[in-house]
């Protein structure tokens, strides 16, 4: 494949990166005092073999985290539970975040959804949706039939 050819097969790459992006959703309106929102943090990427979803999750416990494919859809739904103290507390800062988190992402159509498997490990969940079919090699010349005229 020329240079030329490479940076625009990149370029496509990015583009379906971009649109998967563009389409997901946030968690469930979760605000700070000063009421910004907080949102479950990802990053998607490509394998030859599937696509593959990391979500920053720290201070969740694997019981917490719910994983589900509905349709075209990969939602994830979690619960980060507030510290517990054995004391009364008066805090002076509280900038961690608790309580529940929902994202939602819309799936390309060619993964397989009976196959999507996920880990949790060092707060980070790692989701794989495999592809049925590699996307990039999936073309073939298609025979016309009928007849001149």
């Amino acid at each position: 494949m020329s240079p030329e050819r490479r940076k625009k097969s990149n370029l496509h790459d990015f583009a379906i990166i971009d649109q998967v992006m563009s389409q997901s959703g946030s968690i469930s309106a979760q605000t700070d005092v000063l009421g910004e929102s907080r949102f479950v943090q990802i990053d998607v990427y490509e394998t030859p073999d599937s696509i593959v979803v990391e979500f920053d999750l720290p201070g969740m416990s694997i019981d917490d985290i719910k994983v589900n494919v509905q349709k075209e859809w990969l939602i994830v739904d979690g619960m980060k539970k507030e510290s517990v103290h054995d004391e009364k507390v008066n805090y002076l800062c509280m900038e961690r975040d608790f309580g529940s988190i929902r994202r939602r992402l819309k799936i390309p159509g060619v993964i397989d959804p009976n196959a999507v498997t996920a880990k949790y490990i060092n707060g980070v969940l790692e989701i794989k949706l495999p592809t049925r079919v590699d996307r990039r090699k999936s073309a073939r010349k298609i025979q016309i039939n009928g007849s001149e005229g």
